[in-house]
């Protein structure tokens, strides 16, 4: 029986705290350092990531109950956590790297950071002077964020909130409005079509993306203009992804779903490898 391929591994650098290399228990534990290595190789952009011990024990050529020895005391010294579940009926534990310990994993989320609220004293009055100066009369009540720190983090309601909303949130939850005379199908498939991006970026570039509903728009566009949303659009991002990457192999992945329109409508031809692409320019000079 022939052996399974192994896929290839397209993840290029790791995100690591910098205390970790710093800390005395880290350079006496080393072992505990590579497996926090091997967790942070598979977090998203918000240090979250769900890999099984086997997949960590197989990458650090250790067994699982070292990995799971070593879990623990990166749990001990603030360093992981366990985080809740990505999704329905996951198995497994989810965890949430701890770069910064004034980052809770709710705000990472919602990507906030108090970092971006800790504005000197000297800027908080200037900016209530400020709003003082465009009030008309009325009481002036302080919504800006430079003035209240709990203005951005929090509602009227009281419930946190962020610029960046969670995907897996209700329409409710983020604003979405729906006319009466939206198709409710091409409102499934264009979210449809951004979840094939999402996957492809995780496939390709071993990365997490996150849309926006600007982008769903632009989706809904290209169903419009006659897009079928199947398996085989699926394989066409993937292969645009693939050689967009061989292609330029210092840029990250592309953030927009503009950049399949071309590929995905067929105004452009499908992409060609590196080998196919050197062959055909060898080919051209002969001529």
């Amino acid at each position: 029986m022939p052996k399974k391929k192994t896929p290839t591994d397209y993840r290029l650098y790791i995100h690591l705290p910098i205390r970790a290399y710093k800390d005395p228990r880290l350079q006496q534990h080393r072992q505990a350092l590579f497996v926090l290595a091997a967790l942070c190789s598979y977090t998203d952009f918000r240090g979250i990531c769900w890999p099984n011990q086997a997949t960590l024990a197989k990458d650090l050529n250790v067994s699982r109950q070292a990995v799971t020895r070593y879990i623990r005391k990166l749990i001990n010294w603030k360093y992981v956590k366990y985080a809740r579940k990505e999704f329905k009926g996951q198995k497994g534990n989810c965890y949430f790297i701890i770069y910064d310990p004034k980052t809770t994993e709710s705000m990472a989320r919602k990507n906030v950071s108090l970092v971006k609220h800790e504005i000197p004293t000297q800027e908080q009055e200037t900016a209530k002077e400020t709003m003082n100066k465009i009030s008309t009369g009325s009481k002036v009540i302080n919504r800006s964020p430079q003035v209240k720190e709990t203005s951005t983090l929090h509602n009227t309601k009281g419930k946190a909130t962020s610029d960046v909303a969670d995907r897996e949130t209700s329409d409710v939850a983020r604003n979405v409005s729906y006319n009466v005379n939206n198709n409710i199908r091409d409102n499934k498939l264009n979210r449809l079509l951004m979840m094939y991006m999402k996957n492809c970026i995780m496939e390709v570039y071993g990365k997490d993306f996150q849309y926006n509903q600007k982008q769903e728009d632009e989706a809904a566009r290209m169903i419009d203009q006659g897009l079928e949303v199947n398996k085989e659009t699926y394989e066409k991002m993937k292969a645009a992804l693939l050689w967009f990457r061989k292609k330029e192999p210092m840029k990250d992945a592309p953030g927009h779903i503009n950049f399949f329109k071309s590929f995905l409508l067929g105004q452009n031809t499908a992409p060609m490898d590196v080998k196919t692409m050197v062959k055909r320019m060898i080919n051209r000079k002969k001529l």
